[in-house]
């Protein structure tokens, strides 16, 4: 019996016939057999039956080391077993939220690796629109990259929409990617309040920022392919567009027939809410010092001199009801 035999016997087969447990018995009390004895292969297979050099009989091995290697043995198989059907039940969880998502039509993208990679892919099957609002700032370094990648969408015939938050004005490199996808046919319009981020391709698809937190995350997304869940994004993405204004200027001013502007009536709403500066510039996407300024210009335009004064103003104010 060779190795390979002897290793599948011992692990597969401790069961010993008569014949040999009786030569165990034998080999136990000091006797010592050739090859060939009836029962002797049982025993060499599970190692409890060795050669000895020098007259080359069999006799008994060192049994308190055969029964600690016997044990090693079969803890090892049950250790392998034990991991493969772990394993088993992670290939089936994978399999089961694999087709949960696919049924559900929400795929949770939980690192910017996977966001991107199904952004990516949802972009180059774009074939009729891609509609996107920005709440967040762009960095100037993903927008020197991304500025290649919407001009490509725009000569492909794709039509492109982007909502920013007012701040973007302020900004230089987003002035420079506007004014150059503008330039391309895409119409990009600004709020200067809160609004959802949301990336609608062709009102068949869309990704959509995770807002379980307080604040939603910029590196994770839902990928949202269910048909009725895409409707209700596009609708809100519609009354969003339907809110913002168009890109003009530097920054956002007052008509001539108003007093305030778009950013200073979402400051005067949040001020009304309860909101202090240190809350409404991030919502806005602007600094402190900027909303300070708003204020000092809202105290100027309407001949007040502190928030219970303006908020007087501002309760009465025929620009509460606009956008």
């Amino acid at each position: 019996m060779d190795v390979a035999d002897s290793d599948h016997h011992a692990s597969d087969e401790l069961e010993l016939p008569e014949e040999s447990r009786q030569l165990l018995r034998q080999l136990l009390h000091g006797e010592s057999v050739p090859a060939g004895t009836p029962g002797l292969a049982d025993l060499i297979g599970l190692g409890v039956a060795v050669r000895e050099d020098f007259s080359g009989l069999y006799v008994v091995s060192d049994v308190s080391h055969t029964r600690r290697r016997l044990h090693s043995t079969e803890r090892a198989a049950i250790a392998r077993h034990l991991l493969r059907m772990q394993q088993v039940e992670d290939l089936f969880k994978t399999l089961e939220t694999s087709s949960a998502s696919a049924s559900s039509g929400v795929d949770y993208m939980d690192t910017m690796e996977r966001a991107n990679a199904a952004l990516t892919k949802a972009l180059h099957s774009a074939t009729s629109h891609i509609w996107t609002a920005q709440p967040l700032s762009r960095k100037e370094k993903y927008l020197a990259v991304t500025v290649e990648r919407d001009i490509d969408i725009l000569r492909r015939g794709i039509e492109l929409r982007t909502i920013y938050q007012d701040s973007a004005r302020g900004r230089r490199w987003e002035r420079e990617y506007v004014k150059a996808v503008s330039e391309h046919g895409a119409i990009v319009r600004t709020l200067a309040g809160d609004f959802m981020r949301i990336i609608l391709v062709d009102s068949r698809e869309a990704m959509v920022a995770d807002h379980r937190e307080d604040t939603p995350s910029r590196y994770k997304a839902f990928h949202v392919t269910h048909p009725g869940m895409v409707a209700f994004i596009r609708r809100v993405y519609e009354q969003q567009w339907d809110r913002a204004t168009p890109w003009v200027g530097t920054f956002g001013r007052a008509d001539e027939a108003t007093v305030t502007n778009a950013r200073q009536r979402a400051i005067l709403r949040k001020l009304e809410d309860g909101k202090t500066l240190q809350q409404i510039a991030p919502a806005l996407g602007v600094s402190v010092t900027t909303v300070n300024g708003d204020i000092k210009e809202l105290y100027r335009a309407t001949d007040t001199t502190n928030h219970f004064g303006l908020g007087i103003w501002w309760a009465s104010s025929p620009e509460r009801k606009m956008v």
